[in-house]
C-alpha cells in the first residue's frame, strides 16, 4: 500500500524568531516542545540559542554558556537524560555539546563520527548517528562507538519509530532505511 502526503496549514506561530537555514531540531519528549538550536545573528556573532515550539508559541530557551557552531550542525535528544545532543561538525573530529535546559556542556569523547546526523534510540538508550563516511555510530552520553554494520546510504534525517523500536533513516536518494541496532534493512 502506497502512503501519501498530505499538506497540512496552521496559523503562523506566535514569537517566532527569524530563521536561519541549515539549524538542528528535534523534538524534547519530557518538555512536548520541538527544539530549535538557532544562530543568533550570523552576521556578529554565531552563538546557539534554544528555541522551544509548544504548538502555538515559540519561546527562547535560557542557553548558559552557549557554544558557537556552524550551519550543518545535527541534534537528537535523549529523553533518558533529558538533554538535547548536537554535533557541531564545523571542526574534526566533530564536537559534542549538551544542554540540559539551561545550559550548555561540551563532551569530548575520544573519537567521533564526521557530521553525523543523529536520533536518540529510547529502547536501547543511545544516540545512533550516521557519519557523512557513511559509518553507523552510537553515543552513549560519553563517548561515540562506531558499529561494523554501514549503511549502504547517504543519510538526509532520522527518526525513531517508537511502535517498531527502530531507527528510519530517509535518504537523499528518498529511500527508507531501518536500523534494529545491528542491521540496517
Amino acid at each position: 500500500a502506497q502512503t501519501r502526503w498530505s499538506p497540512v496549514s496552521f496559523a503562523p506561530a506566535r514569537n517566532a524568531p527569524n530563521w536561519s537555514f541549515g539549524v538542528p531540531i528535534t523534538y524534547d519528549t519530557v518538555r512536548s516542545e520541538v527544539l530549535v538550536v538557532h544562530i543568533e545573528d550570523p552576521t556578529t556573532s554565531l552563538a546557539w540559542s534554544v528555541w522551544a515550539f509548544d504548538g502555538s508559541d515559540w519561546t527562547r530557551r535560557p542557553s548558559i554558556n552557549a557554544p558557537t557552531l556552524n550551519f550543518w550542525s545535527s541534534a537528537a535528544f535523549d529523553s533518558i537524560r533529558g538533554r538535547l545532543i548536537v554535533g557541531d561538525s564545523s571542526t574534526l573530529p566533530t564536537r559534542m555539546w549538551e544542554w540540559d535546559g539551561a545550559v550548555w556542556s561540551r563532551r569530548i569523547p575520544s573519537r567521533a563520527p564526521r557530521q553525523p546526523w543523529m536520533v536518540f534510540d529510547p529502547i536501547r538508550n543511545l544516540t545512533v548517528g550516521i557519519s557523512s563516511d557513511p559509518v553507523t555510530w552510537e553515543w552513549d552520553g560519553t563517548d561515540w562507538r562506531s558499529i561494523p554494520a554501514a549503511p549502504p546510504f547517504p543519510t538526509g534525517n532520522m527518526a525513531f519509530d517508537i511502535a517498531r523500536g527502530r531507527v528510519v533513516a530517509f535518504t537523499r536518494t528518498a529511500e527508507l532505511w531501518d536500523w534494529d541496532g545491528a542491521t540496517w534493512t
